[in-house]
């Protein structure tokens, strides 16, 4: 199996880890455990069927998997996890498969799936820092197209806007526009919800119905 590479990724949620447990404050950096229902919600938006299959890259601890069940989505969940204590804790409280790996150096590895989703993994620059790409939009929107050509049906991802009053070292700042732009040369079909109460927005494309 392909193992984590972004040493950076590791150190960062390691020592958070260490400093906070397993709560959403190690996953996150704050508190507010409200945001995680939040930060999902537009995936209900999605035609995600019965049965689908969905891997959650950067899965964390696997809130994901209690989230869908209470939207009531009958799907199966696969965990994807680069750093090796989340994974086994979403293992412990999902009961759903988890795999260890490094997704974004290892796209051709990922577990073959309906959806691609991923939450949180594409704020920081340095996450995505050694991807192919002149910049921090470039490699990021590349990798969506990546994703979505692995999807039998879709990806869906949440991102750090650009519309902010001001900017943070470290973050990708990602213009909602151009995700569009990105998500509209894949399919007709796709959804940009920029109605956070916080600095993000989310973007899901997927494949028509074949006629």
């Amino acid at each position: 199996m392909a193992q984590a590479t972004n040493k950076e990724l590791l150190r960062f949620y390691q020592a958070r880890i260490s400093q906070y447990g397993f709560g959403y404050e190690a996953m996150w950096g704050d508190t507010a455990r409200w945001k995680s229902q939040e930060r999902f919600r537009p995936l209900t938006l999605l035609p995600i069927e019965a049965r689908d299959v969905i891997v959650d890259i950067g899965c964390g601890t696997g809130d994901l998997a209690p989230f869908m069940k209470a939207a009531g989505k009958d799907i199966t969940y696969i965990g994807v996890e680069a750093v090796p204590q989340f994974a086994s804790r979403a293992r412990e409280v999902t009961g759903c498969e988890v795999v260890e790996l490094d997704a974004f150096r290892h796209i051709e590895a990922l577990p073959a799936a309906d959806w691609y989703v991923t939450f949180g993994t594409l704020n920081k620059s340095w996450s995505v820092a050694d991807l192919d790409g002149e910049d921090d939009p470039a490699r990021i929107h590349g990798l969506l197209e990546r994703l979505f050509a692995k999807a039998r049906k879709g990806i869906a991802a949440s991102f750090v806007t650009d519309v902010v009053e001001y900017r943070k070292p470290d973050v990708a700042n990602i213009d909602p526009a151009a995700t569009a732009a990105c998500l509209k040369r894949m399919t007709p079909h796709f959804v940009i919800y920029h109605g956070y109460s916080f600095y993000e927005f989310f973007a899901g494309a997927w494949r028509g119905q074949r006629r």
